[in-house]
């Protein structure tokens, strides 16, 4: 009988040390899963202002190829405005 009861203590010291195990592993679980999270969060806000970026790039890009129709079909003048003024 003394010998089931130590070991009934035995098996509950080893559950209380494996509960404290799990605690600390969810913890530490916790402290990954936020800093994940954060670093997502910084991702997809980097990502939204390469896509606002790029999207300028574009539109700039086509006001620029408008530009040069508008010259080739003469009816904007060549050059810039200082070359204009020294001619």
């Amino acid at each position: 009988m003394w010998k089931q009861l130590g070991e009934f203590f035995k098996h509950v010291l080893f559950l209380t040390q494996e509960v404290q195990k799990n605690q600390d592993d969810i913890r530490r679980h916790e402290q990954e899963m936020r800093e994940v999270k954060d670093a997502l969060k910084l991702l997809a806000f980097e990502v939204s202002k390469l896509r606002d970026n790029e999207q300028h790039e574009r539109e700039k890009m086509a006001l620029r190829f408008e530009i040069e129709l508008l010259r080739a079909g003469r009816q904007l003048p060549t050059g810039k405005p200082d070359e204009q003024k020294e001619a």
